[in-house]
């Protein structure tokens, strides 16, 4: 693994503004026009989602009882989220409405269960739903009613999933890195020179990214087969990245077109503790880290705050 330290042009960084949203978003995805996000534990004894279209008003929608979210994801107008027992639930209209589609086997049996530390992404690829869950891989084919599973040979525990030209690039701890050209029926075990924890994986621009402990960056431009140490400008565990409107965004707030190069945000942003979901749609980038960023035009109308916030769904908070 090398240090690469030559990359495309620094795209300008991000402005952002803080929001809020029930009792806290750390998992977001986008589609159709909504945002739709969640807290990993109960809102009371409820499971709640929240979701809005502009980042400032937001809708309370329960999906069931006394279940925790792991993991949300969304393909072709469908939505699906899994909940620690391995109960899965669909929504077909933006997220405003959840039934139980399926349950994962053997998850939720003989006290086992799954949770957003070691469970990844749950991502769709050529037909089939996968996310993996410690070291082996769930498949669907059907939109979540009926999960099988496949070992994927890691000694690791897997954090994340990405997909990109048909491949699935699978993450984890100990630098931990697996590949499946076949919707994740098998599986190749790929060298990552590092024994870092992996956190997070999104694949745009021809490229794979991965950020993880201690600032690590790792970019990939042939498929995941072999990586590249990158110079990230921090020494802080990076927990999620994604890509979207040509550029990749780190949960730092940092910014890139390639992986290489990374701008510091611009204004409106200070770190938090956990910083997992970062997607991209119409409103622009939205970042989950309990407290809900939001990227923004021209002057940043609130700041980040590190104290403990109450509000009402829909209100933006100033400082």
């Amino acid at each position: 693994m090398s240090i690469a330290n030559v990359g495309a042009p620094a795209v300008a960084g991000l402005r952002w503004a803080s929001r809020f949203a029930g009792s806290g978003i750390y998992e977001i995805d986008y589609a159709g026009g909504w945002y739709v996000g969640g807290c990993y534990w109960n809102d009371g004894a409820s499971l709640n989602l929240y979701r809005t279209q502009d980042g400032i008003n937001w809708q309370k929608v329960k999906v069931t009882d006394n279940l925790q979210l792991v993991d949300l994801a969304q393909s072709g107008g469908t939505w699906l989220a899994l909940t620690n027992n391995g109960s899965v639930f669909r929504s077909v209209n933006s997220g405003g409405n959840w039934t139980l589609a399926g349950t994962v086997p053997g998850i939720g049996s003989n006290g086992t269960s799954v949770d957003n530390y070691n469970t990844s992404s749950i991502v769709y690829n050529n037909g089939t739903w996968v996310f993996v869950s410690d070291k082996t891989a769930y498949r669907s084919s059907n939109n979540g009613t009926t999960w099988s599973s496949n070992a994927t040979g890691s000694d690791m525990a897997l954090r994340d999933l990405g997909v990109g030209n048909g491949v699935l690039v699978a993450i984890g701890e100990g630098g931990e890195i697996r590949t499946s050209s076949n919707a994740g029926q098998t599986w190749t075990k790929r060298t990552s020179s590092t024994d870092l924890t992996l956190n997070s994986v999104a694949f745009g621009n021809g490229r794979f990214v991965v950020v993880g402990s201690n600032g690590l960056v790792l970019t990939s431009t042939d498929n995941g087969t072999t990586w590249v140490s990158q110079a990230s400008g921090s020494s802080s565990d990076l927990r999620s990245v994604s890509f979207g409107n040509n550029v990749f965004v780190r949960s730092d707030g940092y910014v890139s077109s390639d992986g290489i190069v990374w701008s510091t945000p611009q204004g409106g942003w200070g770190p938090a503790y956990y910083d997992d979901g970062v997607i991209y749609g119409n409103a622009g980038w939205l970042m989950g880290s309990g407290t809900v960023h939001q990227s923004v035009a021209g002057d940043v109308p609130n700041g980040y705050n590190t104290i403990s916030v109450s509000g009402t769904v829909g209100q933006s908070l100033s400082y």
